[in-house]
């Protein structure tokens, strides 16, 4: 259940960042503004109602409330609102709001997929990577978690990576998962940073780098990995890799006070 609400957090956050992008870069809904962000959703603004919506999924200005949020959300969806459709997909996978329906999930991630949405291209690529809503089918999951990665999109490019690391709807390419994980690494995306740094350590896809294990895994979640490569690595491996945790941190800390 922890996890759960976490997650839901996290993606209402991005979503009061994406939907408000167009009013203020960058800035989540103001709570000052409620009344005005009601006002023009019930004058059938399709803005308006996204953002009344996050405003609904996290309190901002008004009590906390999933049933509005879906319900402004599908207004402004219908309207072909990108923000809204993905949204209200979310909803619906996870029956926040509205009773859990897959196939109602697919449809409106679809929807905001073809508007070149990454986070509705992320979410229909794995729709189809564990077959919720559709037949799994592992090509068309790497052809949206493609789409969703070239728009940096932490999450899909993680995925892909993976894809190619297990052969998922693509050939194994160890390369190529290097690839991926390194971008969704470097936007911190914690499992990417794990998988990364052990194929450094074994030298998969690359040449073996210890230095550049231990300064990825000083990042992760799996930081007791540094005292276990320590045991292997000489002294000046081990100064480059403290060096290069350091400089991965900066650049990790200087890249999201940027806001990507």
């Amino acid at each position: 259940m922890k996890a759960l609400l976490a997650t839901l957090a996290l993606t209402f956050g991005l979503l009061c960042a994406s939907v408000s992008a167009k009013e203020k870069k960058d800035d989540a809904p103001d709570p000052k503004k409620f009344e005005e962000y009601k006002a023009g959703a019930e004058k059938g603004d399709a803005q308006a109602q996204a953002i009344l919506g996050v405003c609904y999924a996290t309190g901002t200005g008004v009590a906390q409330d999933y049933g509005e949020a879906a319900k402004w959300w599908l207004k402004a969806a219908e309207k072909d609102n990108a923000t809204a459709q993905v949204s209200l997909g979310f909803c619906y996978a996870n029956g926040i709001g509205v009773e859990k329906d897959a196939g109602a999930a697919v449809k409106w991630y679809r929807k905001s997929a073809g508007q070149d949405n990454a986070a509705a291209q992320y979410n229909l690529g794995f729709c189809y990577l564990r077959g919720n809503g559709v037949e799994k089918n592992g090509s068309l999951a790497v052809n949206w978690f493609r789409k969703a990665a070239e728009q940096d999109n932490a999450a899909a490019q993680y995925h892909l990576g993976a894809c190619y690391q297990d052969g998922i709807g693509v050939e194994k390419d160890a390369a190529e998962a290097v690839k991926w994980f390194r971008k969704a690494a470097e936007q911190g995306f914690d499992q990417a940073t794990d998988k990364l740094a052990k194929m450094c350590e074994d030298g998969q896809g690359m040449d073996k780098n210890l230095a550049e294990a231990y300064g990825w895994y000083a990042l992760s979640s799996r930081k007791h990995r540094c005292e276990a490569l320590q045991s292997i690595m000489s002294k000046e491996q081990l100064e480059e890799g403290k060096k290069r945790a350091k400089e991965l941190r900066e650049q990790i800390d200087a890249r999201m006070k940027k806001g990507n």
